[in-house]
């Protein structure tokens, strides 16, 4: 797939919302250009929020050719 998140993908529209609250993303690994932890598209009106401990450990995401970015 060309679109991202190796732990969250997420398309938020119109008064929706995204809370990530205490939690833990571990030893992921994401191969393509949009990567990352969370890749979230949002709408015009929108919420997206993390709330006390989010926290990424042994996490990466790496080209396609699979060197490391």
């Amino acid at each position: 797939s060309n679109r991202g998140g190796a732990s969250i993908y997420g398309e938020i529209g119109d008064n929706g919302s995204l809370i990530i609250e205490d939690t833990s993303f571990s030893s992921f690994c994401y191969i393509e250009n949009d990567g990352g932890g969370i890749y979230v598209i949002l709408n015009k009106t929108f919420r997206f929020e993390t709330k006390r401990t989010v926290i990424f450990t042994g996490c990466r995401t790496t080209k396609d050719t699979l060197g490391l970015v």
